[in-house]
């Protein structure tokens, strides 16, 4: 995501982990993919950014792709971790857009409060949040036996026992429905 947002013109692009998980050879290898489908990459965001930024980009991903600390830092992104996204140390009223993907279902609703209490004093008063949110059961895409919401039918006890720790953790919340009469 870091990189998307380079090649579309970020300045600066902060991402924060609370484990450091950041695989540098894995890293490697996907701006490596990035650089040989360079013609691909120029179709899909040449309608939705400066072609000019996009070039930029995409001649600093080819010169740096092989040494991934290098592209980050020449790239602006800061990586974070560990570190604890409800305590960033952010300046007050200094990000644009607080973005995750398939993120926040892995975190535990207490932990997801003092989260978004941070963003709130982290975005500008312009800013967005955009946060892309899992709500199946994760197992079901390894097993096609059990239903998208297979996860929901254990209780609290059984499931912390399934899935309670940093690797499958899934808080199950879901909206609440309110039905009127």
């Amino acid at each position: 995501m870091p990189v998307g947002f380079f090649l579309s013109g970020a300045k600066r692009f902060v991402t924060v982990d609370l484990y450091r998980r950041l695989d540098y050879n894995v890293m490697k290898n996907s701006l490596f993919y990035l650089v040989k489908n360079r013609y691909l990459i120029e179709s899909l965001y040449s309608k939705k950014t400066n072609p000019i930024m996009l070039n930029e980009g995409l001649n600093l991903l080819s010169k740096y792709w092989f040494t991934p600390r290098q592209f980050i830092k020449m790239a602006n992104i800061q990586y974070l971790a560990p570190a604890d996204a409800a305590n960033t140390n952010l300046l007050d009223d200094s990000i644009d857009y607080h973005i995750s993907t398939n993120t926040l279902e892995h975190i535990p609703y207490e932990v997801l409060r003092n989260i978004f209490i941070e963003v709130k004093r982290i975005l500008k008063y312009k800013g967005i949040a955009i946060h892309f949110i899992d709500l199946s059961d994760h197992f079901e895409e390894q097993d096609n036996s059990i239903s998208k919401i297979n996860f929901l039918r254990f209780s609290n006890n059984e499931w912390t026992y399934i899935a309670g720790n940093q690797f499958a953790y899934c808080n199950r919340l879901r909206a609440s429905v309110v039905r009127h009469k």
